[in-house]
C-alpha cells in the first residue's frame, strides 16, 4: 500500500475538494475505493495476463464512475490515473510502451 500513498492522485485531488467542485467527498471516495482495489488485484497477479485483467477493471471502472458522476475526469485527472495505472502495473512487472489504459477508457 506504499504506492497508494506515495503516487495516489487523491492526495492531490483532496487538496482541490470542496463540497460541489469537482473533487467531492462521495467523488474521492469512489476514486480510493477503486484505486484499492486496483492495487489489491495487482499485489496476487500472476503473470502479465492478471496485470491486464487489473488494468481492464480498474478502468471500466472509472468509466462507470465518471459516467455517474457527470463527467467529473478532465484532462489532468485522466493524466494523474493513467500515470498512477501505468506505474502501478510495471511495478507489478508489466512491460508496455504505451498508454495501457487506452484500449478500455471511455470519456475521461
Amino acid at each position: 500500500m506504499d504506492s497508494l500513498k506515495n503516487n495516489n492522485p487523491l492526495y492531490l485531488w483532496r487538496e482541490k475538494m470542496t463540497d460541489e467542485g469537482l473533487f467531492t467527498k462521495s467523488r474521492l471516495s469512489a476514486t480510493d475505493k477503486i484505486l484499492e482495489t486496483y492495487l489489491d488485484n495487482l499485489s496476487t497477479s500472476k503473470d502479465n495476463t492478471d496485470i491486464w485483467k487489473a488494468i481492464e477493471k480498474v478502468v471500466k471502472s472509472f468509466n462507470k464512475l465518471n459516467k455517474a458522476e457527470e463527467y467529473f475526469i478532465d484532462q489532468p485527472e485522466r493524466e494523474d490515473l493513467v500515470d498512477f495505472i501505468q506505474a502501478e502495473a510495471e511495478k507489478a512487472g508489466l512491460k508496455f510502451a504505451g498508454d495501457v489504459t487506452e484500449e478500455w477508457r471511455d470519456e475521461w
